[in-house]
């Protein structure tokens, strides 16, 4: 409760700790006890990184970026687990990419399909996208959304009146908020949203 990451440029961390906090939900585990054992060394991981949060640094400024600048991007990451789900903004500038902001939620305790979290992901990303473009007062030239999932782009692509209700709406929420063209695969590899969703791996604050 005391982490303060508006923008969640500690995502990768800070989605770990949501994470283990709805593994002791599920377990049913009573307040002030803490008895799982395949849980404490997870969590004493976890809160050795949390120190490491005092170290880390990242420029923001993008003042200097923008005079003379021809063209600007932002582009949008997607990427989901059984776990997780998360997106990352990139502003780009010319020849010069810098993070912005970055969101993750922990799946719902219903448990859905990683291709429905996939979508989720896509949703959530689409939202921020439009508050991000309002509050940056920049002229951004145009918005991508890059997903590792085929199937998903393959989705937002058809009629959504052909799916499901859950599928459907979301198709439909995506469209009516951007350009089909706007919408492009990456591989996973390639894909930096994938840090977020990676919670059983020791977390990537920044690695240039």
């Amino acid at each position: 409760m005391s982490m303060f990451d508006p923008l969640g440029l500690i995502s990768t961390l800070t989605i770990r700790g949501k994470i283990l906090m709805q593994k002791m939900w599920r377990s049913g585990i009573s307040w002030g006890s803490f008895s799982l054992e395949e849980l404490i060394k997870p969590w004493q991981r976890w809160m050795k990184d949390l120190r490491k949060v005092a170290d880390y640094k990242i420029p923001r400024c993008y003042s200097f970026l923008i005079p003379g600048a021809d063209r600007i991007e932002l582009h949008t990451f997607y990427d989901s687990s059984e776990e997780s789900f998360a997106t990352v903004y990139y502003l780009r500038v010319l020849k010069d990419d810098s993070i912005i902001a970055a969101k993750t939620r922990v799946a719902p305790l219903k448990q859905l399909s990683i291709l429905r979290l996939e979508l989720q992901a896509a949703v959530m990303g689409s939202r921020l996208a439009e508050t991000i473009k309002l509050e940056l007062e920049i002229t951004i030239n145009r918005m991508y959304f890059w997903t590792d999932s085929k199937c998903v782009l393959g989705w937002i692509r058809a009629d959504g009146r052909s799916f499901k209700q859950f599928v459907a709406l979301r198709i439909g929420e995506i469209q009516e908020r951007r350009r089909i063209e706007d919408w492009q695969w990456v591989p996973s590899r390639q894909n930096i949203a994938d840090y977020a969703t990676r919670s059983s791996k020791e977390t990537i604050i920044c690695d240039d």
